[in-house]
């Protein structure tokens, strides 16, 4: 699985970075540059814009605290870095862009920009920067594709330690069958409407308490949908009531009564006929979610490991001073985030 800091900086870092292994300019005419990996050259530029991409999905909500945001400056840089290494090592293995993936995906999106009034005026300037990265990101997603698939299904010992190290995952939650009688109240009536309305539900809590028919009461005066079947709401999970009528019943036990709940839409009273706790599922019940959960785990892990060894091989050039000041924090234990910084890319300052 991807570290903590990467899978966050993928989840926010657009697509639209894909073009930072365009052809570069010389240093004379590309300005400063923000770093180079493996010689290659990555501008100031693509990380700034990176920056605005990005941060227009991150922080559209308002202005930040100042370590959110030197956290996500350093997140977009690692980011692109890592994109770089991938295309590095797409282009190593051979691998190619499929035409007819990226021209259908052109013409999916030239459809939609075309409804642009800006449209004609920009044209040809927007097709060929499409397509520049929809080759990249077709790359990009056929690397990662390679890497995930070279994962085998698990072993029995394999999946046999991963389903007792998650129980969790294989646990069916507790529930409890319910039988309720509901009186409803138009939230907009009166007081005397709801007190009335109060007066009859605690006469049949009465009428319950000394031996009455809950299934009977429920038939005659229930106002809920159950009240045809005596008030059966069948078998219920935590969260599919309100709290308030939840915490009613997490206090019963097996064939009491709660008092009378009210709730928005009126008064109610319910019944526990049967609780079941948690349990978990045996194995040869859940094997096929759980070979699908470890494949998924693993294919992350392999993933991970694949970029990493990427990085580990990689000789990364920070070249912006901001940059290495940020990583300097991090190597120093500053806090920053909460990040493990012992995983990032090496840098050569």
């Amino acid at each position: 699985m991807w570290n903590t800091r990467f899978r966050i900086a993928g989840l926010i870092v657009s697509w639209t970075l894909l073009w930072v292994t365009a052809p570069a300019l010389p240093a004379d005419e590309s300005g400063q540059l923000f770093a180079r990996v493996n010689g290659q050259p990555l501008s100031m530029e693509t990380y700034a814009q990176g920056l605005r991409n990005a941060g227009r999905n991150r922080f559209y909500h308002g202005t930040p605290p100042e370590d959110e945001v030197r956290l996500f400056r350093w997140q977009v840089g690692q980011e692109l870095i890592d994109t770089m290494l991938m295309l590095q090592e797409a282009e190593r293995l051979g691998i190619a862009a499929d035409a007819e993936w990226v021209g259908q995906e052109l013409d999916r999106l030239v459809k939609r920009f075309s409804q642009d009034p800006r449209w004609e005026e920009n044209k040809q300037v927007v097709i060929d920067d499409l397509q520049l990265r929809l080759r990249r990101k077709n790359i990009l997603n056929q690397l990662d594709k390679r890497w995930k698939e070279a994962v085998d299904a698990p072993n029995a010992q394999q999946l046999l330690e991963y389903y007792r190290s998650n129980p969790d995952k294989f646990t069916s939650p507790g529930r409890d069958h319910v039988r309720s009688i509901l009186l409803k109240v138009d939230p907009s009536s009166g007081q005397e409407v709801w007190q009335n309305t109060r007066q009859l539900a605690e006469s049949l809590k009465l009428r319950l308490d000394e031996g009455g028919d809950f299934n009977q009461l429920a038939r005659d005066f229930s106002q809920d949908p159950s009240a045809e079947s005596g008030g059966d709401m069948g078998y219920l999970h935590q969260g599919m009531l309100g709290a308030t009528a939840q915490q009613a019943i997490d206090a019963l036990q097996p064939g009491e009564t709660t008092p009378v709940v009210q709730l928005l839409e009126g008064y109610a009273l319910f019944r526990l006929i049967e609780r079941e706790p948690p349990r978990i599922n045996p194995l040869e019940q859940v094997r096929e979610r759980a070979t699908e959960l470890w494949v998924r785990q693993a294919r992350e892990s392999a993933r991970e490991a694949q970029l990493m060894a990427l990085r580990e091989r990689a000789r990364i050039e920070i070249l912006d001073p901001q940059y290495r000041e940020l990583e300097q924090q991090l190597e120093q234990g500053q806090k920053l985030a909460k990040v493990d910084p012992g995983q990032g890319p090496k840098s050569v300052n």
